[in-house]
């Protein structure tokens, strides 16, 4: 498995995207913190809390790099080659994962860096939560992000159309999802964007203790990663 995970992190080394969605953290993270902080108060410590979780683009920008990366062995024709280096299936769809998931941690990293060198001078004298509350928040924010990357390479396999699965995840996570949880606070608390916004407490958006997201955001990543090694396993991809 570790050689199989070495050869996906060469992959995501070698390709420029991989680049870009670094990129994109680092710049759209600060870009939200900075429009955010210029234009709300911050007069408690969960406004200033909301400026730096903005370091979260970093999530969906893996989770859909995720879809993008399984996808693409289907769209560039590659994938029946790597399904004949390696026969299990399910290890190829873990090996991404795996990778992805890294690359998320990054990703993460980089985010959160970049926002707090723009945020933290703009916020000034407005309140901050205290060391262990700003070190839970950078821990959530870093396993959000990877495994976001986990989630998007499952869903990845689930699709065959790269567009078509891009286009599914992103209405279902940003007009599906909030709009049924608008009625049922059920989707609100458990469904994917829920339970990351709580995992990386993000304020007003997610109100699980961040122990009870993490563990129903491994439990999506989990349902995502079975799914898509089911419909690959099936898949004749000749």
């Amino acid at each position: 498995m570790s050689a199989q995970v070495r050869a996906e992190l060469l992959k995501l080394r070698t390709v420029p995207a991989t680049a870009l969605v670094l990129v994109a953290c680092v710049v759209l993270g600060p870009l939200l913190a900075f429009l955010e902080a210029l234009t709300s108060e911050q007069t408690t410590a969960a406004d200033s809390r909301s400026v730096l979780t903005n370091a979260g683009i970093s999530g969906l920008l893996i989770l859909l790099y995720g879809v993008v990366s399984m996808t693409g062995e289907e769209r560039h024709d590659t994938i029946a080659g790597t399904l004949l280096a390696v026969r299990d299936r399910r290890r190829v769809v873990v090996a991404k994962a795996l990778a992805m998931a890294l690359c998320g941690l990054l990703a993460g990293a980089l985010s959160a860096v970049a926002v707090a060198a723009v945020a933290v001078p703009l916020l000034g004298d407005a309140p901050l939560e205290d060391a262990g509350g700003l070190a839970l928040a950078c821990a959530g924010q870093l396993a959000y992000s990877a495994i976001a990357g986990v989630i998007g390479v499952g869903l990845g396999a689930i699709g065959r159309s790269q567009a078509l699965t891009l286009v599914a995840v992103l209405v279902w996570l940003l007009a599906i999802e909030p709009t049924l949880g608008q009625f049922f606070d059920v989707v609100n608390r458990f469904g994917i964007e829920g339970s990351a916004a709580a995992l990386a407490r993000a304020p007003q958006l997610g109100d699980l203790p961040q122990g009870a997201a993490l563990a129903v955001y491994v439990g999506w990543a989990l349902v995502a990663l079975a799914a898509g090694s089911a419909v690959l396993r099936r898949r004749d991809v000749t």
